[in-house]
């Protein structure tokens, strides 16, 4: 079946198609993005390979939850996702001068029940910091040149 992202990226399913945008919007938002990197294996610059079995302990929100808060998030999903899979995306290193990606952050950060500017602004600069670090960016000249020309 098609799947994006290549080798470094698991094919994910799930029964509820509701359950399964949330959790692709996730994945895609700099939170998800940060938590597959942490969990990941980081063997060369710029890529993080997840393992099989360590899917289950990544750590996730619970959008199949029957309570309000996965009702809502998948709610939202279901309302935002066929807009966000037409974005066009930059590579996740330059996450922090996307703002496709940033879109996406604030349908997650609504999805959570996060939606103030305050922590909008938060998670810009975790994204930044995120995008900065080497084992994320591979320390290709091009990736750090846009990310030091949107800090100027």
């Amino acid at each position: 079946e098609p799947a994006m992202g290549g080798s470094t990226w698991t094919t994910l399913k799930h029964q509820d198609q509701h359950t399964l945008k949330a959790i692709l919007i996730w994945f895609n938002s700099a939170l998800g993005l940060v938590a597959r990197w942490a969990f990941g294996q980081t063997t060369q610059h710029g890529r993080a390979r997840l393992q099989i079995g360590d899917i289950s302990s990544t750590p996730i929100p619970d959008f199949g939850s029957q309570t309000n808060a996965g009702k809502t998030a998948r709610r939202i999903a279901a309302k935002e996702f066929d807009r966000l899979t037409q974005l066009e995306l930059r590579p996740v290193a330059l996450a922090a001068v996307d703002n496709n990606r940033r879109e996406i952050d604030h349908v997650a950060l609504q999805m959570l029940g996060l939606g103030s500017e305050d922590i909008a602004n938060s998670l810009a600069n975790i994204r930044a910091q995120w995008c900065a670090e080497p084992s994320v960016n591979g320390l290709r000249t091009s990736i750090v040149n846009q990310l030091e020309a949107s800090t100027d």
